[in-house]
């Protein structure tokens, strides 16, 4: 018995010290035993993945307004440039929805922390895998042995879960995350809605209304991740199922044991990364 206590004191003691010398940007969930990306992978992280693999063209996001001029630009058929980190922008230009008295809104937004959608399924795998790699080759971080792969479609759940886990079940908290509006009318994320308090209103006018939002304008959950509700869905373990919903989506589309389907890139879809944390 005293045998088994020491080994699991120095197990806990283990994943304790790994948990300190995580990469910057991803969180070690202890209830789930994941190390899992804080946030969406990005833009800028999908450009560094296209320079590290020699802009493989194959690689590239579906074109779409939302993340082409954060990616690369096009002169002629076939020469794409990658961007700088310092220069890349996406114009946020965007029309209201067709009630008839829209009106045009224009911005720029730096992509650094914007979510890349237009990716298909086979190239978020393939970016699993290169992420594996690199940090394999990192003497830092390659006693970790993280490898790295999208989270199954139960995984996900249990994380959408803990989001509400902290609050009695019918606690006004809890409701107010199901509806994905807080008491004053403002957005709890980045959701479908119809509700127009200031807040709402001045993201609106920054970002558009219907489209992903960069990381961090909402607080993480009590795991510490962002946006695993809302902005942009996120691709599963199970090709065609994504989980958490998205700008297009209403706040009961991004509820844990919801589906999100699709069928190939999409400008609303994106995805983040697991790894299990092993001794």
């Amino acid at each position: 018995m005293k045998y088994f206590l020491v080994l699991f004191l120095l197990i806990s003691f283990s994943l304790q010290a790994q948990k300190k010398k995580l990469p910057d940007g991803f969180e070690w969930v202890k209830k789930r035993n994941l190390v899992v990306s804080v946030y969406e992978i990005s833009c800028w992280q999908w450009l560094e993945f296209l320079e590290e693999n020699d802009k493989d063209q194959t690689l590239l996001p579906m074109p779409n307004d939302l993340v082409t001029k954060c990616i690369y630009s096009k002169k002629g058929d076939d020469d794409i440039t990658l961007r700088d980190r310092q220069a890349v922008y996406r114009d946020t230009t965007f029309m209201e929805p067709p009630t008839g008295k829209g009106k045009k809104t224009r911005g720029i937004e730096n992509c650094e922390d914007m979510p890349v959608t237009g990716i298909t399924y086979e190239q978020a795998l393939i970016y699993c895998e290169w992420l594996s790699e690199k940090y394999a080759n990192d003497s830092k971080y390659n006693s970790l042995h993280l490898n790295f792969r999208l989270p199954t479609p139960m995984e996900m759940d249990s994380l959408l879960r803990d989001v509400f886990s902290i609050w009695p079940k019918g606690d006004e908290n809890s409701l107010a995350f199901q509806q994905g509006i807080n008491k004053h009318g403002c957005a709890l994320y980045n959701h479908r809605h119809t509700s127009w308090c200031d807040t709402n209103i001045l993201m609106k006018k920054e970002f558009g209304y219907a489209v992903p939002m960069k990381v961090g304008i909402f607080f993480p959950d009590r795991n510490g991740l962002l946006d695993l509700m809302g902005n942009v869905a996120e691709m599963t373990s199970e090709k065609g199922i994504a989980k958490g919903g998205s700008c297009i989506h209403t706040a009961g589309e991004c509820q844990p044991g919801t589906v999100n389907r699709y069928d190939g890139a999409q400008t609303w879809l994106g995805f983040r990364v697991v790894a299990e944390l092993k001794n």
